[in-house]
């Protein structure tokens, strides 16, 4: 039944609707436009091949959505770069990345045991953490939260790995060196600096428990143990783990085209000096001639200015015209209304006083705009008449009637509709009504997805406030409210007849 109620609606569509003929304005004109704005962070995905740890073994584990903590964004990004890193610079055979829904306390515990058991004598074995730490209970020791942690104290401890625990276990492997990458903090405190569960304060201060390590293994953290290990300067990314690999590519080289984990250690300390509004003092426990990388070539891009909120520059960016502020093309309907068709939007058919439709490609949102040539009393009863409930579906409910409003300089009036439909599911109706250049205007977006609501409002109050209205060259025969409002009831109900003989077969 729901096949042949989609075919009569699609034959009663397809009967009012053609492709639209639309005009691309002045494609050809060229434009300058001169901007300031920040300079991106250096990109650390790639990395020229090597070998030089051929039997090196790498986990990595990265949790940037916690089911229930707060998330810790970039974490995944910062992962791919170190994963990159592993196996192309220095061509590590094994490579274990854990991210989000992988990152278990038991994964963890099972991963690490495993790549300890597979190093062998010429091999070093990483362990790199990107996530939430917390106190152990006794304060003596830090704890690395698990994806799954509630917000309570016995769930922190419950489900998260003792650094303790991850040092022994790396430890029983053959690996000449070890090295232990924890960006993480053990404050128990999100970057924001909120508690992660009321009552995870330590006991002791942990800098009195600092890591035992023993043999070739070297351990940098991210953080005191009273400070918070946030993220870089203008940018979602952990700061510790994403300048440490930096440092590796050459930045805290001293000459020697090697890096040693405490030449990394004293550049990323020094980085953190020019912080603005945060304190955070990465550390180093063990072995600091451990080398991290060779043929390290890369010189510092003034990460100092990055850290002080300083990198910017001018840009000159010269661009087609038909290109806006937003990147979306600039189209003329011939029909009194240019828009700029936003970005991720598709153009659809129009017709019976439609003169516009987008659907969203990534969420199942709908913009559509009427017009109609008449004068602005008729255009005020004709907006009134709208809202008039014989004129709506059945299941359709009016939250909002005529509520006067501006989008960006265009006056009007709003209106929001909550639609309940069994058969295409139910939606929300945001209708804004205006009078510009001598005709009445309807735009309506449609959002089936509630999830989507904030976000394509936005762009449908852009797309409005971006408009640009003219005169036609010749006018339309335009309908009075009544035989606008007759039409429209006559139209329903054939809509609705046909509706019930399909069902009905």
């Amino acid at each position: 039944m729901r096949i042949r109620y989609l075919m009569v609606a699609g034959a009663l569509a397809a009967t009012a609707c053609s492709t639209p003929q639309y005009t691309v304005v002045n494609p050809q004109q060229q434009q300058t436009v001169t901007t300031t704005e920040s300079v991106e962070w250096p990109a650390l995905s790639k990395w020229e091949s090597g070998s030089d740890g051929n039997n090196d073994v790498g986990i990595i584990v990265a949790i940037e959505d916690y089911a229930f903590l707060p998330d810790v964004p970039g974490a995944i990004e910062n992962a791919n770069d170190w994963e990159s890193y592993l196996k192309t610079a220095r061509g590590a055979s094994k490579v274990y990345t854990l991210t989000n829904k992988q990152a278990t306390s038991e994964e963890i515990q099972r991963f690490i045991k495993q790549a300890a058991g597979e190093a062998g004598a010429d091999s070093t074995v990483w362990f790199v953490f990107i996530g939430h730490g917390a106190p152990a209970a006794d304060g003596k020791d830090g704890a690395l939260v698990a994806m799954d942690a509630q917000q309570t104290v016995n769930s922190l401890q419950s489900r998260s790995v003792k650094r303790t625990e991850v040092l022994a276990a790396l430890e029983t492997g053959q690996q000449s060196n070890t090295v232990v990458i924890l960006d993480t903090c053990f404050s128990g405190k999100d970057p924001s600096g909120n508690l992660l569960a009321k009552g995870t304060q330590p006991v002791i201060p942990l800098d009195q428990a600092q890591p035992t390590v023993t043999g070739n293994t070297v351990v940098l953290t991210a953080a005191a143990s009273n400070e918070i290990a946030g993220q870089l300067p203008g940018a979602e990314r952990p700061a510790f783990s994403y300048l440490l690999l930096g440092a590796m590519r050459g930045w805290a080289d001293s000459g020697d085209g090697t890096v040693q984990a405490q030449e990394a250690a004293d550049y990323v300390t020094r980085q953190f000096r020019h912080l603005k509004g945060r304190q955070q003092t990465p550390g180093i426990f063990g072995t600091g001639n451990v080398v991290l990388a060779k043929s390290a070539a890369e010189k510092d891009p003034g990460v100092a200015d990055f850290m002080k909120g300083e990198g910017k520059k001018q840009v000159v960016v010269t661009q087609q015209a038909p290109v806006d502020a937003s990147g979306g093309k600039i189209i003329d309907t011939n029909e009194g209304l240019v828009f700029t068709q936003p970005d991720g939007w598709a153009i659809g058919p129009a017709g019976m006083g439609v003169i516009l439709t987008m659907q969203s490609m990534h969420g199942g949102s709908q913009i559509a705009v009427s017009r109609y040539e008449t004068s602005p009393s008729n255009a005020a009863a004709m907006f009134q008449n709208s809202n008039d409930p014989s004129m709506m579906m059945d299941g359709t409910k009016v939250v909002q009637e005529g509520v006067e409003i501006s989008y960006g300089k265009y006056a009007g009036s709003e209106s929001i509709r909550e639609v309940k439909d069994e058969t295409f599911g139910n939606s929300k109706e945001i209708i804004f009504s205006t009078y510009q250049a001598g005709a009445a205007y309807q735009f309506q977006l449609k959002i089936t997805k509630p999830a989507n609501e904030a976000k394509h409002r936005k762009v449908f109050e852009s797309f409005v406030a971006n408009a640009q209205f003219k005169m036609k060259g010749s006018a339309q025969v335009t309908p009075t409210p009544a035989q606008q409002n007759e039409r429209a009831k006559m139209q329903l109900e054939m809509f609705k007849f046909f509706y019930k003989e399909a069902v009905s077969k």
